[in-house]
């Protein structure tokens, strides 16, 4: 069966849309090992459903193993409101044992998952943040989401990844 070019051309069309979507609602993980000791996570826009929708906001974490005892690492965002505050959020389902070390440090626990907000920043004139970040975790594998939230907008979450997976030695 031979399809006619226009047939073609919105099929292709249309799995475009589709993987976006995907993309949008983190099907997909663009997550990367940049070498023995630093992973770097990207960080993509939320739906309008699911909360602040920034079409531009873009930006990834990296986190660096080398520091014993830490989640240590670079938050590069851009694409922000200008000259905002945000809040990055590690959240964790309580059913991951690691994740119930986010709660034992005086966080609060959400429904089954457990969340620490762990740096507050400031975006400047151009919607860009540039920040480095350390918190001490106890020892464990973590499997966790990661979360920018607005804190001018009732925390509504503006980017996320929901598939981070790091140990802390």
């Amino acid at each position: 069966m031979k399809l006619s070019k226009e047939v073609t051309v919105a099929i292709i069309g249309a799995l475009g849309v589709i993987i976006a979507a995907a993309i949008t609602a983190g099907w997909f993980n663009f997550n990367e090992k940049k070498d023995k000791n630093t992973y770097k996570w990207i960080l993509s826009p939320v739906t309008e459903e699911w909360g602040k929708r920034i079409p531009k906001a873009k930006g990834y974490l990296t986190y660096n193993t080398k520091k014993s005892g830490f989640f240590e690492g670079t938050i590069s965002l851009q694409g922000l409101t200008s000259n905002n505050t945000y809040l990055v959020s590690i959240n964790g389902k309580s059913s991951h044992p690691s994740n119930n070390y986010l709660v034992q440090l005086g966080e609060n626990k959400t429904n089954s998952e457990n969340y620490l907000d762990f740096k507050t920043i400031l975006s400047d004139d151009n919607g860009k943040v540039f920040q480095d970040f350390c918190v001490e975790l106890r020892p464990g594998k973590y499997n966790v989401k990661l979360f920018v939230k607005d804190v001018n907008d009732k925390y509504s979450i503006v980017l996320f990844n929901n598939n981070v997976i790091f140990t802390i030695y």
